[in-house]
C-alpha cells in the first residue's frame, strides 16, 4: 500500500465509507499529463515524456512541484521545451485547453474543462515515476489551527508504526 493509498483510505473510514471505496475518494498514485482535448495525443490512455517532450510545456512550478517535474524528463535525460510557467493550477489548464502546451500534473483532476469551457484531459503518464513527497512542516511553538491540528496528526498516525525492534514509532515503508 502506498502513501496515497493510506491516505485515501483513512479519509474514507472517516467520512463513513469502506475502505478501498475508491469511486467515492481515489488514492492517484500517478503523475498525470494534461492536454486540450482537441490535442492528437489527447485520447491515447497513455502517452511518454518523450512523446511529448518536443511539444510546449506548461510547467506547473509551485514548488516543490515544478523542480520535481522537471526531474521527470532530466531522469530519461530529456529536456523540456518550457513555454510557460505558472503556481495557479487554473492557469495552467486554461492554457493547456487553449492548446498553447501540455502540462504534467501529480494529481488528475476530474475536471475536464477550463473556466472557458474549453476541454481539457488528463491520463497517466507511461513510465515508472516517483511520486511527489509531501511534507507537513511548522514553526517550533507555532498555535496551528484545530483543522492544520488535526490533518498533521492525521497523517503523523497513518505513516507510523510501532517498530517492534526499537519500542518507536518508526515511519511507514510501502
Amino acid at each position: 500500500m502506498n502513501a496515497n493509498e493510506v491516505i485515501a483510505n483513512r479519509a474514507l473510514e472517516l467520512l463513513g465509507h469502506p475502505l478501498g471505496d475508491y469511486h467515492k475518494l481515489h488514492p492517484n498514485d500517478h503523475v498525470n499529463r494534461g492536454l486540450a482535448e482537441d490535442h492528437p495525443l489527447a485520447d491515447r490512455e497513455s502517452v511518454s515524456l518523450a512523446q511529448l517532450v518536443d511539444e510546449p510545456l506548461i510547467l506547473f512550478s509551485l514548488s516543490p512541484g515544478g523542480d520535481y517535474f522537471l526531474s521527470l524528463f532530466h531522469t530519461e535525460q530529456l529536456e523540456p521545451r518550457v513555454r510557460y510557467r505558472a503556481t495557479s493550477f487554473e492557469l495552467v489548464r486554461s492554457l493547456v485547453a487553449r492548446g498553447l502546451g501540455y502540462s504534467i500534473l501529480s494529481q488528475r483532476t476530474r475536471i475536464s474543462v477550463s473556466y472557458e469551457g474549453r476541454g481539457f484531459t488528463t491520463r497517466p503518464l507511461d513510465g515508472d515515476h516517483p511520486g511527489l513527497a509531501v511534507s507537513a512542516v511548522t514553526l517550533d511553538g507555532a498555535k496551528l489551527t484545530r483543522p492544520a491540528a488535526a490533518f498533521i496528526e492525521t497523517c503523523r498516525t497513518a505513516f507510523e508504526y510501532e517498530d517492534p525492534t526499537h519500542g518507536q514509532a518508526s515511519p511507514r515503508r510501502s
